[in-house]
């Protein structure tokens, strides 16, 4: 089948609230990142469905070391309800950690990081999941937590796929900080390929980064570098009809 690639790609987020565009970001090309205020800033793209497995991912910098309200901050989350698969900041009381929760109807499984994770600074956070492997989260890399067994099918999606954002148990959990390259995928990336996503980040020839990213096939993909809103658009191309 042809694809054609629309403007705005395959499943644009909507920029909503306080949002900065055009801040700097992890990649040695240069290419901007996107700062949410940690009160009202979010972006919500369409529903996405995963049943097989899951892989998150996101590049991430967190401001404060002082959420002052819910301790847990959405980076990529999926909800429906009670369930979820989403990727958290956490403040603990002593600092960040990185985190991932599994709530297959309200049922949930947990895997945060060991490490409290610096501020003012990036780090490379990623998710994967799958009923072979379970739950594996990775800072730059590195395997911080895991979860061998998850309780039930991952979560389907009928609300938005939230980035920068989680709508459960108010005070609602914005997250307060950068976030640059977000992708989700189908399946769990396998660690050679978590490593090249790394390893890209010092590539200076534009748009280096994002052919890795695209070589392993996310379902969606948003590089957060758009000059102006209110979309953020999805590198992924969007099937022809």
């Amino acid at each position: 089948m042809a694809t054609l690639l629309t403007p705005y790609g395959r499943n644009p987020g909507r920029i909503v609230g306080g949002v900065t565009l055009g801040q700097p970001g992890p990649l040695a090309d240069g290419s901007p990142a996107m700062a949410f205020d940690g009160a009202t800033g979010y972006i919500a793209t369409p529903p996405m469905n995963f049943t097989g497995g899951l892989t998150l991912e996101a590049w991430v910098w967190v401001d404060s070391t002082n959420p002052n309200t819910h301790p847990n901050k959405g980076i990529l989350v999926q909800r429906v309800g009670g369930s979820a698969n989403e990727i958290l900041a956490s403040y603990n009381g002593n600092g960040w950690d990185i985190g991932y929760q599994v709530a297959p109807n309200n049922a949930t499984d947990y895997a945060w990081t060991s490490t409290i994770l610096p501020t003012q600074t990036w780090t490379h956070a990623v998710v994967t999941q799958d009923p072979v492997q379970g739950t594996v989260v990775y800072a730059n890399v590195v395997v911080q937590a895991t979860q061998p067994t998850w309780t039930g099918n991952l979560a389907l999606g009928s609300a938005p796929f939230w980035i920068g954002y989680d709508f459960w148990n108010a005070p609602y959990r914005y997250f307060p900080g950068k976030i640059a390259q977000a992708a989700v995928y189908d399946y769990a990336l396998q660690p050679a390929q978590i490593q090249a996503h790394y390893n890209a980040r010092t590539l200076t020839q534009p748009g280096a980064y994002a052919a890795v990213v695209l070589a392993d096939r996310p379902a969606a993909y948003w590089p957060l570098t758009d000059a102006s809103g209110p979309w953020a658009h999805d590198a992924v191309l969007r099937p022809a009809a």
